[in-house]
Protein backbone atom coordinates (compact mmCIF):
# COMPACT_ATOMS: atom_id res chain seq x y z
CA UNK A 1 0.00 0.00 0.00
CA UNK A 2 1.13 3.51 -0.76
CA UNK A 3 0.41 6.34 1.64
CA UNK A 4 0.09 9.93 0.40
CA UNK A 5 -0.96 13.21 1.94
CA UNK A 6 -3.20 15.64 0.13
CA UNK A 7 -3.57 18.71 2.27
CA UNK A 8 -4.29 17.37 5.75
CA UNK A 9 -5.82 14.11 4.48
CA UNK A 10 -3.88 10.85 4.43
CA UNK A 11 -4.76 8.85 1.31
CA UNK A 12 -3.99 5.11 0.99
CA UNK A 13 -3.65 3.44 -2.41
CA UNK A 14 -3.74 -0.34 -2.71
CA UNK A 15 -1.26 -2.03 -5.05
CA UNK A 16 -3.92 -4.07 -6.86
CA UNK A 17 -1.44 -6.23 -8.79
CA UNK A 18 0.44 -7.17 -5.62
CA UNK A 19 -2.77 -8.03 -3.78
CA UNK A 20 -4.06 -10.12 -6.70
CA UNK A 21 -0.70 -11.93 -6.97
CA UNK A 22 -0.79 -12.77 -3.25
CA UNK A 23 -4.03 -14.79 -3.62
CA UNK A 24 -4.23 -18.36 -4.86
CA UNK A 25 -7.50 -17.92 -6.75
CA UNK A 26 -7.01 -19.79 -10.06
CA UNK A 27 -8.85 -17.35 -12.36
CA UNK A 28 -7.16 -14.18 -13.59
CA UNK A 29 -8.89 -10.79 -13.32
CA UNK A 30 -9.24 -10.75 -17.14
CA UNK A 31 -10.89 -14.19 -17.07
CA UNK A 32 -13.31 -13.08 -14.33
CA UNK A 33 -14.29 -10.00 -16.34
CA UNK A 34 -14.82 -12.10 -19.49
CA UNK A 35 -16.95 -14.59 -17.53
CA UNK A 36 -18.98 -11.76 -15.97
CA UNK A 37 -19.66 -10.31 -19.43
CA UNK A 38 -20.89 -13.70 -20.69
CA UNK A 39 -23.15 -14.21 -17.67
CA UNK A 40 -24.65 -10.72 -17.91
CA UNK A 41 -25.13 -10.97 -21.70
CA UNK A 42 -26.99 -14.29 -21.32
CA UNK A 43 -29.06 -13.01 -18.40
CA UNK A 44 -27.90 -14.10 -14.97
CA UNK A 45 -30.89 -16.40 -14.42
CA UNK A 46 -30.34 -18.07 -17.83
CA UNK A 47 -26.57 -18.51 -17.74
CA UNK A 48 -25.11 -22.01 -17.79
CA UNK A 49 -22.23 -20.74 -15.65
CA UNK A 50 -24.26 -20.71 -12.42
CA UNK A 51 -23.24 -22.94 -9.54
CA UNK A 52 -26.70 -23.43 -8.08
CA UNK A 53 -27.03 -24.14 -4.38
CA UNK A 54 -23.61 -22.79 -3.45
CA UNK A 55 -23.42 -20.21 -0.68
CA UNK A 56 -19.67 -19.76 -0.22
CA UNK A 57 -17.79 -16.54 -0.91
CA UNK A 58 -14.81 -16.82 -3.23
CA UNK A 59 -14.27 -13.81 -5.49
CA UNK A 60 -16.57 -10.85 -5.95
CA UNK A 61 -16.60 -8.77 -9.12
CA UNK A 62 -18.45 -5.48 -8.64
CA UNK A 63 -19.45 -3.05 -11.37
CA UNK A 64 -21.44 0.12 -11.82
CA UNK A 65 -24.05 0.50 -14.54
CA UNK A 66 -26.63 3.00 -15.64
CA UNK A 67 -29.67 1.58 -17.43
CA UNK A 68 -30.88 3.53 -20.46
CA UNK A 69 -33.53 2.93 -23.06
CA UNK A 70 -36.30 4.38 -25.18
CA UNK A 71 -39.93 3.81 -24.21
CA UNK A 72 -41.11 2.19 -27.47
CA UNK A 73 -43.68 -0.34 -26.32
CA UNK A 74 -46.48 -0.47 -23.77
CA UNK A 75 -45.28 -0.80 -20.17
CA UNK A 76 -47.34 -2.63 -17.60
CA UNK A 77 -45.06 -4.21 -15.04
CA UNK A 78 -47.26 -5.04 -12.04
CA UNK A 79 -49.59 -2.10 -12.66
CA UNK A 80 -53.31 -2.76 -13.23
CA UNK A 81 -53.08 -0.68 -16.45
CA UNK A 82 -50.63 -0.13 -19.32
CA UNK A 83 -48.62 3.00 -19.96
CA UNK A 84 -48.62 3.67 -23.73
CA UNK A 85 -45.29 4.22 -25.52
CA UNK A 86 -44.00 7.79 -25.20
CA UNK A 87 -40.86 7.41 -27.37
CA UNK A 88 -39.02 9.31 -24.62
CA UNK A 89 -35.45 8.43 -23.70
CA UNK A 90 -35.30 6.98 -20.17
CA UNK A 91 -32.09 7.12 -18.14
CA UNK A 92 -32.04 5.41 -14.76
CA UNK A 93 -29.78 6.29 -11.84
CA UNK A 94 -26.30 4.76 -11.50
CA UNK A 95 -26.46 1.44 -9.69
CA UNK A 96 -24.06 -1.19 -8.50
CA UNK A 97 -24.21 -4.91 -9.11
CA UNK A 98 -21.94 -7.84 -8.40
CA UNK A 99 -21.19 -11.42 -9.37
CA UNK A 100 -19.49 -13.84 -6.98
CA UNK A 101 -17.45 -16.67 -8.56
CA UNK A 102 -16.18 -19.91 -7.04
CA UNK A 103 -12.80 -21.46 -7.89
CA UNK A 104 -14.29 -23.32 -10.87
CA UNK A 105 -15.44 -20.01 -12.37
CA UNK A 106 -19.13 -20.66 -11.68
CA UNK A 107 -21.36 -17.81 -10.49
CA UNK A 108 -22.46 -18.48 -6.90
CA UNK A 109 -24.07 -15.12 -6.17
CA UNK A 110 -25.56 -12.10 -7.92
CA UNK A 111 -26.72 -8.71 -6.66
CA UNK A 112 -28.20 -5.91 -8.72
CA UNK A 113 -30.03 -2.64 -8.60
CA UNK A 114 -28.49 -0.96 -5.57
CA UNK A 115 -28.79 2.71 -6.53
CA UNK A 116 -25.69 4.84 -5.89
CA UNK A 117 -25.45 8.57 -5.24
CA UNK A 118 -24.77 10.58 -8.36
Amino acid sequence: MEHHKIGTERIVFVDERAVAASHSFPLSPDDLIARAKRVLAAGVHKSDELDEGSFEFSVLLAAASRPEGTHLGPFKGKLPFEIPPSKKRVRGPPQTSSLTFNEQGKVVGHTMGYVMDR
